[in-house]
C-alpha cells in the first residue's frame, strides 16, 4: 500500500486512495479464496466464507466507481473502531482503561484534526449494493447465505446429508464473485496506466 496513505503530514490524492483501498479488498478476496480452497470445510463454513466473498464483491465496484466511495470505505475503517468502543468498560479486564474516556479522546482528536462525522454509522453493505444496482440480488444471496453460515434454526434442524449439496453451489457461487472481483480490480488498475 501506498505509505502516503498512512502519513498524517501527507494527505494523499483521491486515486491514491482508492487504489489502496481496492489493494486492501483484493488481498481480502484473494485471502477468501485461499480458504475456500480448502477440502472438507462444513456447509457452514463454506457458506460464510461465500458471503464475505459477495460482500467484498460489492465493496470492489463501489470503489471502483468513484474516489469519493473508496474514501468513504476508507474512513469509515475509523468509524468500525469507534463502534468498537461504545462496548460496556465491563468487558475490559484493565481496570484502569476505560471504552468510554478512549472513544472520547480518539473523537476530540479527530475533531481537532478537522473530522466531525467519525460519530457518524459507517456504511452498510447493503446501502452500497443499493448505489451499484444490486440490492436486491445482494439481500437474497446474502440472507440464503447467512441462514447456512450462521446457527439458524435451518442450519441446526437440517439433517447433515440434506445440507451437503449446498455446498458446491455456495463454493461455486463465492467463487465467482471473488474471481469477477479481481478482474474488476485488474480492469480499474489497466485503466488507470493507460489514462496516465
Amino acid at each position: 500500500m501506498d505509505p502516503a496513505i498512512l502519513d498524517p503530514d501527507i494527505e494523499p490524492t483521491p486515486l491514491q486512495v482508492q487504489l489502496a483501498v481496492l489493494e486492501q479488498i483484493e488481498n481480502a478476496i484473494q485471502n477468501e479464496l485461499l480458504e475456500h480452497a480448502q477440502e472438507n470445510r462444513p456447509v457452514n463454513a463454506v457458506a460464510w466464507i461465500a458471503r464475505n466473498l459477495i460482500e467484498l464483491a460489492v465493496w470492489t465496484q463501489h470503489c471502483v466507481e468513484s474516489p469519493t466511495n473508496a474514501r468513504k470505505f476508507f474512513n469509515d475503517c475509523a468509524r468500525d473502531a469507534a463502534e468498537l468502543l461504545k462496548m460496556p468498560d465491563s468487558f475490559s479486564k484493565d481496570p484502569n482503561f476505560s471504552f468510554k474516556a478512549t472513544r472520547a479522546e480518539l473523537l476530540q482528536e479527530a475533531k481537532e484534526k478537522g473530522v466531525h462525522d467519525l460519530d457518524e454509522q459507517f456504511q452498510a453493505t447493503r446501502d452500497a449494493a443499493k448505489a451499484i444496482g444490486k440490492r436486491e440480488e445482494f439481500i437474497w444471496m446474502n440472507k440464503l447465505l447467512s441462514k447456512f453460515a450462521h446457527p439458524t434454526s435451518l442450519w441446526i434442524m437440517t439433517p447433515h446429508e440434506e445440507r451437503e449439496p449446498f455446498r458446491d453451489m455456495f463454493a461455486e457461487g463465492g467463487r465467482s464473485n471473488g474471481q469477477d472481483a479481481l478482474k474488476t480490480i485488474a480492469l480499474f488498475r489497466e485503466s488507470m496506466l493507460t489514462t496516465k
